[in-house]
């Protein structure tokens, strides 16, 4: 399918590439089908980036990246949640505030989102 996106126009988003958050995003909940977008030349950084709403996506990046000793508990609810077997089938990402001077960008590590990319769920 063809979506229109106000930061990267038209992209092609094939089925398998959605995301479903079933109880969408805190403050976002009429979101519920979104994608993640790399981009080689913001690595390590990738965007999720809604399919029902063009003006909404979010910069991300996997917490270990900048925080080597980043630890998080995960539940049998999240397991239960995301159709996970063992914590190993789920990825850790964190949004990110970007600001023009990186001493000003900030990472969200208290409210990180989790994704079975393989179930394409996440919370």
């Amino acid at each position: 399918m063809l979506v229109q996106t106000s930061r990267f126009g038209e992209i092609e988003v094939k089925d398998d590439q959605i995301i479903s958050f079933p109880s969408g995003l805190i403050g976002f909940s009429e979101d519920h089908r979104f994608v993640i977008r790399e981009d080689e030349a913001a690595a390590p950084f990738r965007w999720l980036q809604s399919i029902d709403s063009e003006d909404l996506a979010f910069v991300m990046i996997e917490p270990h990246v900048s925080i080597t000793n980043y630890e998080l508990e995960l539940t049998n609810d999240h397991l239960k949640k995301l159709h996970a077997e063992k914590t190993d089938d789920l990825l850790v990402y964190s949004l990110v505030t970007m600001a023009k001077k990186m001493e000003d960008v900030t990472i969200n590590l208290q409210g990180p989102l989790l994704f079975n990319l393989e179930k394409r769920l996440g919370i």
